[in-house]
């Protein structure tokens, strides 16, 4: 059924699909302003800023990943403490009591240590002598003391301590005892310590006159 036409109306004319093609050649579509003017800026005006800030996070990446393989070999380089000298170091020598009258007996007492990380065995030689003040040489009623030799053994950082009594005879007429200790290793001598035995001589009896 056909539709009614109006008065003064023309009827529609069919469009000719082949008439549009050829009115539109050569012409630009009407569509392509708007992707022309959507396209990207080019490259040359982007921000500079921006690009260098860009271009730098991968060698920052970088630098941030060499940072532990450059402190690894820094740590290993540490060098080691130097080793103590001598190995065994000698304490501070002393009698107990420090004084004493004739026919009394003192202790004395050396304190050695190993400062190193291996056992250490020293040598000690005590050597005692009586001396009097008013008198060279030996005084009298005192006896010659022999040397007396003596091997330490000491652990890894660890301490021993050596003792010896000595007896004072009730004639002798010392005024002290000079004890003296010398510690050798290995035909080295190490070092040495000195403590003196102050004995108390009774006072002379006054003398009666007449």
């Amino acid at each position: 059924m056909r539709p009614a036409r109006t008065a003064g109306s023309r009827p529609a004319v069919p469009e000719r699909r082949g008439a549009a093609i050829a009115n539109t050649a050569g012409r630009p579509p009407p569509w392509s302003g708007q992707f022309r003017n959507r396209a990207a800026p080019p490259a040359e005006s982007q921000d500079p800023v921006m690009l260098r800030s860009l271009l730098a996070l991968p060698a920052a990446a970088l630098a941030a990943a060499a940072v532990p393989a450059a402190g690894g070999p820094a740590a290993a380089d540490t060098a080691p403490p130097a080793a103590c000298a001598p190995a065994v170091v000698a304490g501070d020598l002393a009698f107990s009591p420090p004084s004493v009258s004739p026919g009394g007996t003192s202790s004395a007492s050396l304190t050695v240590t190993n400062c190193t990380g291996e056992p250490q065995t020293v040598g000690e030689t005590w050597y005692g002598r009586f001396l009097s003040g008013s008198s060279a040489g030996l005084p009298a009623g005192c006896p010659v003391v022999d040397p007396l030799p003596r091997p330490v053994t000491v652990a890894p950082h660890a301490s021993v301590t050596s003792a010896t009594g000595y007896l004072v005879f009730p004639g002798c007429t010392a005024d002290r005892l000079r004890l003296t200790v010398t510690l050798v290793q290995a035909g080295t001598t190490l070092g040495s310590r000195t403590a003196d035995l102050l004995i108390d001589q009774p006072a002379a009896a006054p003398q009666r006159r007449g």
